[in-house]
């Protein structure tokens, strides 16, 4: 994987750029002024990754970025 990038609609992308060096690697991207729910953000997920023979692959999934009430919780996704 070389990077990960979130694009809540309306709003700039946050990308995470990672080291490529292992097949599975953590990483985070923080967002603030998330609004409360019911309110949420639609947003859309790029991973890109290349593989062992350089050829580049890219996913995408689209989620929704929301925060309880009164919370500063952190919202985990799966990207598989």
């Amino acid at each position: 994987m070389t990077d990960v990038s979130i694009t809540p609609t309306g709003k700039d992308a946050k990308t995470a750029e990672l080291s490529g060096e292992d097949t599975k690697e953590k990483y985070k991207l923080t967002f603030t002024g998330v609004p409360k729910l019911p309110k949420s953000w639609q947003a859309n997920a790029t991973v890109n990754c290349v593989d062992s023979e350089d050829d580049t692959h890219t996913f995408s999934k689209s989620f929704k970025i929301q925060r309880p009430a009164g919370t500063t919780e952190t919202q985990t996704l799966n990207l598989k």
